[in-house]
């Protein structure tokens, strides 16, 4: 796959999402839906498992595959049931010292994944669900308590800069950063040439952010309620 495609097969998993997902939600009753939300958050990581179990030569590529990735979604429309549903909202709501704790221990165990991969008492954890579940609980906790420290964390203005353009430098960084490192080639310039793929990455997103992509949202909101 070409470097500057890279990215999009994640791009085409959401489409197929945004499409399917209105369908659902339109025929299906509330009930309906979080058990089938809920039935997909945990089929998905067993077929991950299936995946690397059953074909080994696959690597890392058995998480291309859409319902591979499901778990994901469906956690974002869980909390989405979640939150307009008053009974159910009521709970993390008095829960506060719950839903900080388990935050705490995903966070644990977001940086333990990353630093130390192979370590024996992580083999049994999926990491897709346990990054997603992390996001989500994060999610939840700022909605619940806004007053607390992650929210005022997640409201400065750097951070609401970055979520602004964070698609086109998902989209971009990956083909700039191979351009930037081909030019530069075997050398001893790597910092230099890490420093500069950024900058041009946080240009071209924020370029695309302003001429692009926020008049696509605004041409959207005023043509559809939502």
């Amino acid at each position: 796959m070409p470097t500057w495609m890279a990215m999009s097969w994640s791009l085409a998993v959401e489409e197929q999402f945004y499409f399917v997902l209105p369908a659902i939600v339109r025929v299906a009753g509330r009930r309906a839906l979080a058990v089938g939300t809920a039935t997909i958050i945990v089929l998905s990581p067993t077929y991950r498992a299936w995946l690397q179990t059953r074909n080994p030569h696959l690597g890392d590529d058995f998480f291309f595959s859409t319902p591979a990735r499901l778990d994901a979604l469906a956690m974002g429309v869980a909390a989405a049931l979640l939150v307009r549903d008053q009974r159910a909202w009521e709970w993390p709501s008095r829960k506060r010292a719950v839903l900080i704790t388990t935050l705490a221990v995903l966070f644990a165990l977001f940086i333990a994944m990353t630093y130390w991969p192979r370590m024996p008492l992580l083999a049994p954890v999926d990491r897709f669900t346990a990054v997603s579940a992390l996001y989500v609980t994060a999610l939840l906790a700022v909605i619940v308590h806004p007053a607390t420290g992650l929210g005022a964390v997640l409201r400065t203005r750097v951070l609401q800069y970055f979520g602004r353009v964070s698609y086109g430098i998902y989209i971009f960084h990956q083909g700039i950063h191979a351009m930037v490192y081909s030019l530069v080639g075997p050398s001893g310039f790597m910092i230099p040439a890490t420093i500069l793929a950024t900058a041009a990455t946080l240009l071209i997103a924020d370029v695309s952010w302003r001429l692009l992509e926020s008049r696509l949202i605004r041409r959207a909101h005023l043509r559809y309620r939502y």
